[in-house]
């Protein structure tokens, strides 16, 4: 007796969709109470850059590797207890702590950028160009009285994901 079997299809997670180009991510890792990250996405979502898309969450999970899939450039914005500076940003990359080609890079309630980017990577074959904003939770903020070193932080914040935008654009033109 013959059998009418569909053909493999592949699931729509491993095609990703058109590219928006950049994709700048908030979200917080201390839990804490202080609004600043949320500040800083809210002004960079503000500034309406072109082909740039801002996104908060409460967590990264992998539900966030199917948004990240579809951009060239990815900036996370973490409001974490960091010791000795407000601010810090670096460059990362797709690592976690799976084996290539495992499905399950990370584990806890919220997953390490790297181990999302290793998802995407084993997921999609590629991960987009990314860096990591890390602004303390321990910047003292009240809601009647701001301080001067929470707006120097949101600034610097904001200034830097800016910078990181136009060099991202402005490499990817000379490569095209």
């Amino acid at each position: 007796m013959k059998t009418n079997v569909a053909p493999f299809q592949s699931h729509p997670v491993f095609e990703p969709a058109q590219s928006c180009s950049s994709l700048v991510i908030g979200y917080d890792t201390s839990h804490s109470a202080n609004p600043i990250g949320h500040k800083v996405t809210n002004l960079v979502k503000a500034l309406n850059l072109p082909n740039v898309k801002v996104c908060e969450v409460d967590r990264l999970t992998p539900k966030v590797a199917k948004k990240l899939a579809t951009v060239d450039c990815a900036i996370f914005v973490d409001t974490c207890k960091m010791e000795n500076t407000d601010l810090s940003v670096s460059p990362i990359n797709a690592r976690g702590l799976e084996t290539p080609g495992s499905s399950v890079p990370g584990w806890g309630h919220s997953w390490h950028p790297c181990s999302v980017l290793a998802l995407i990577h084993s997921l999609y074959g590629h991960h987009p160009k990314s860096w990591w904003v890390k602004i303390s939770s321990q910047v003292p903020i009240s809601k009647q009285n701001p301080s001067h070193q929470v707006d120097q932080t949101i600034r610097s914040a904001v200034r830097e994901i800016k910078e990181l935008l136009k060099s991202f654009a402005k490499e990817s033109q000379i490569q095209s």
